[in-house]
């Protein structure tokens, strides 16, 4: 009877030695795993939506808020967007390249004069 409750116990040690050896290598670095590709999902999710102001923090705008706002850079409207800066922009360097041209068949003429 007493080799019977050795080998229980015997037993019991061994499931309880290997379930320990389970959760501590296969079980608890799994569960961290998930944990962190949960908070991963809980970060890209908070940014895609955004977040609403709090007392201490402004409103975070979410990504279809952020293009929806770079989209209108790049239509034409009174002047103030990206595209009509770029507008007046090249605009300008035709006329400074114009003026450039011209001046530089100026100076042609110029020199041509001075040679005869």
């Amino acid at each position: 009877m007493i080799q019977v409750d050795i080998q229980v116990l015997a037993s019991m040690a061994a499931v309880l030695t290997a379930s320990i050896t389970l959760l501590t290598v296969v079980v608890i670095p799994l569960l961290r795993r998930v944990r962190k590709i949960n908070d991963g999902w809980d970060d890209f999710m908070r940014d895609w939506k955004g977040e609403p102001a709090e007392p201490g923090r402004d409103h975070a705008p979410g990504v279809m808020e952020r293009l929806n706002a770079i989209d209108g850079e790049f239509k034409k409207n009174s002047g103030s967007t990206l595209k009509d800066a770029v507008a007046r922009i090249e605009r300008k360097l035709d006329e400074v390249d114009e003026r450039l041209q011209k001046g530089d068949e100026r100076m042609t003429r110029i020199e041509n004069k001075l040679e005869k």
